[in-house]
């Protein structure tokens, strides 16, 4: 008798354990997926500026308006705004990144003095 009482409730334990458990890792909606950016690459002559954008596409493929962040691997080279202004501050080749929650891309930048180039 007294083996009986110290096995219920361990078979107790063993049902209740396994309630409320089971997690589903598939998102209630639409996540971000990818970044649209306005251009793959930029030409500039050193002075100038351009104005750059990015648009988060979700996976419904619809447009959300969520920030961006955006910054330059070399602000000798190029510099970039919070807004996405880009001014060509010297002559080269740099990369500017843009980020949106998970989502990262970038663009390669070229600055020249030659008009030709």
């Amino acid at each position: 008798m007294i083996r009986c009482v110290h096995f219920l409730p361990l078979v107790m334990l063993v049902f209740t354990s396994c309630i409320g458990t089971d997690f589903v890792d598939e998102p209630l909606g639409p996540v971000p997926a990818r970044l649209e950016l306005s251009n793959s690459s930029v030409v500039l002559l050193e002075g100038e500026s351009q104005q750059l954008s990015a648009q988060v596409i979700f996976s419904d493929e619809s447009v959300v308006d969520i920030p961006v962040t955006w910054s330059s691997r070399d602000a000798t080279i190029a510099d970039v705004t919070e807004a996405g202004l880009l001014s060509a501050v010297g002559i080269g080749q740099v990369w500017i990144e843009v980020s949106a929650q998970t989502l990262f891309d970038s663009i390669l930048v070229t600055i020249s003095t030659d008009p030709e180039a």
